[in-house]
């Protein structure tokens, strides 16, 4: 408490006199906390140190703890921390080689014995000696920092064979190194190509060639005995046929062959639409008529503003509704001295009303505050009600103990 107080002992006076405390200087308690003493009622009050960035009364070195000093600017209660060792910069020596796996390096300083390694840092190699078809080659790889090698094989080539060569006896080809080893293998022929194509008059020729070596033989195609048709066409003499040829010159006509229709038009409520038949096998079309559709084509609903919403046909018809409301949203909470707002959306058309939700009839009231008689508190709501009541006290505690005197 900021003050203490004194009683009137006689007998039916309940006078009571007030005063400041007089407190005394702040004394240490412990590491955390010190105290003052009031020197007129002896009451006490307690609080942490102020002990500020305190004062460094010891440097530290790379070989030993420095020591920092706080001060309670309070009661000059006084702690310490230790200050740890600053970080030794060492004098390195040279990488050298540290076996096949890393490298090393030494601290050169007094009292001072660390050292540190690190794996190789191989460069991409160095080809020391060729492989070839007959012996194996060697790559030398260097550590880009200490310059301790390593080898590694290379395997030998493969054989370096030149392009293959047809041999006489048309069925085989063979290819050869430059050491003067050589290999033979069968042609490997393609599926053939129709050099001369056959007629019902004349044989023809299919000309088979190695895809290895290039060697080709041919074989005779024998002459045709069915007529060779190209492709139908439109017969420009019949609409509803189409007319196909053969290399000896004979012709042959048939019906169309037409598709069930692709829609190349669609029908509206008020323009017809088109139909195209194609035929499979020569191309030719025709178009037939798609009537106008019954059904109107309205657009999407629409807000009037008004609880209703309307679509519209291309045909110029109109079409007008309610509404058709949601259960709705509170978008405004009520208090109890405002009114609130309830919105419903259209599920049709998306459009909004609003209505009013009614006040809440539970006074909001702040926190209870003393009243300035000493006897009652007392809380406010916002709309201006006020209730007031006696203070609930508790048992009482004893601050101070009482004694003979």
């Amino acid at each position: 408490m900021d003050s203490h107080i004194r009683h009137c002992k006689r007998e039916g006076c309940g006078a009571e006199d007030f005063g400041a405390h007089e407190w005394g200087a702040w004394v240490s308690v412990d590491e955390s906390t010190h105290k003052t003493t009031c020197t007129v009622c002896n009451g006490d009050q307690t609080d942490e140190h102020d002990f500020g960035d305190g004062v460094v009364t010891k440097e530290p070195t790379e070989w030993e703890e420095g020591i920092r000093t706080y001060t309670c600017g309070m009661c000059s209660h006084t702690k310490t921390e230790t200050i740890e060792k600053l970080v030794h910069e060492c004098t390195w020596t040279d990488w050298y080689e540290n076996g096949d796996d890393n490298h090393k390096r030494d601290c050169m300083d007094d009292n001072c014995d660390k050292f540190e390694t690190l794996p190789h840092d191989w460069d991409d190699g160095e080809v020391t000696k060729e492989a070839t078809c007959k012996e194996k080659g060697i790559k030398t790889f260097t550590c880009q920092v200490c310059m301790h090698t390593k080898t590694e094989e290379i395997p030998m080539l493969d054989h370096e064979f030149g392009e293959w060569i047809p041999n006489d006896d048309g069925e085989t080809h063979s290819r050869f190194c430059s050491c003067g080893e050589s290999e033979s293998a069968d042609h490997s022929f393609d599926d053939g190509e129709v050099t001369k194509t056959p007629t019902h008059e004349a044989a023809g020729e299919k000309k088979y060639t190695c895809l290895d070596c290039g060697y080709s033989y041919t074989e005779e195609i024998p002459a045709l005995t069915e007529h060779e048709w190209g492709d139908w066409v439109i017969n420009k003499l019949d609409n509803d046929t189409h007319i196909r040829f053969c290399v000896c010159n004979e012709s042959q006509t048939a019906p169309h062959n037409f598709d069930e229709g692709k829609v190349t038009k669609e029908a509206t409520h008020t323009a017809k639409g088109t139909r195209t038949y194609t035929c499979g096998d020569c191309g030719y079309t025709y178009d037939e008529e798609i009537p106008t559709t019954p059904e109107h084509e309205w657009t999407d609903w629409s807000d009037n503003g008004d609880g209703t919403h309307s679509r519209a046909c291309r045909c110029n018809a109109n079409d007008t509704k309610p509404c058709e409301w949601g259960e709705g949203v509170v978008t405004k909470q009520p208090t109890h001295y405002e009114e609130g707002v309830k919105t419903f959306t259209c599920t049709v058309c998306g459009g909004e009303k609003t209505e009013s939700v009614p006040k809440t009839t539970e006074h909001e009231w702040t926190e209870w505050a003393p009243d300035n008689d000493g006897k009652t508190h007392t809380r406010l709501c916002k709309c201006g009600a006020s209730e007031t009541h006696d203070h609930n006290f508790d048992d009482g505690e004893v601050t101070k103990e009482p004694t003979h005197l």
